[in-house]
């Protein structure tokens, strides 16, 4: 069952998402000149996906064309052993 709070958090959500993919398809790296390419890589920090799990994050950045992510510790734990980080990483 959804509650108001979870109602509210879920719909602000989609609307800070649904008002920023026009600005990063502005900024976008195709829309540089060849002459004046950015050297400004953009990124997503992982606490924007808090209530997401790693895939479903993955899935969103690669929408946006967005390819950095500051990934925190319920993503991939500090803990994780070489096989659980190449398999975030793949």
């Amino acid at each position: 069952m959804i509650n108001r709070k979870k109602f509210l958090q879920q719909t602000a959500l989609s609307v800070a998402a649904s008002v920023s993919i026009p600005l990063f398809s502005k900024a976008s790296p195709t829309a540089a000149s060849s002459k004046n390419e950015s050297k400004l890589k953009v990124g997503i920090a992982g606490y924007t996906f808090a209530h997401f799990d790693v895939e479903k994050s993955i899935d969103m950045m690669k929408r946006l064309d967005v390819h950095y992510l500051s990934l925190k510790d319920f993503h991939l734990p500090i803990n994780s052993d070489d096989a659980k980080i190449k398999s975030v990483m793949s």
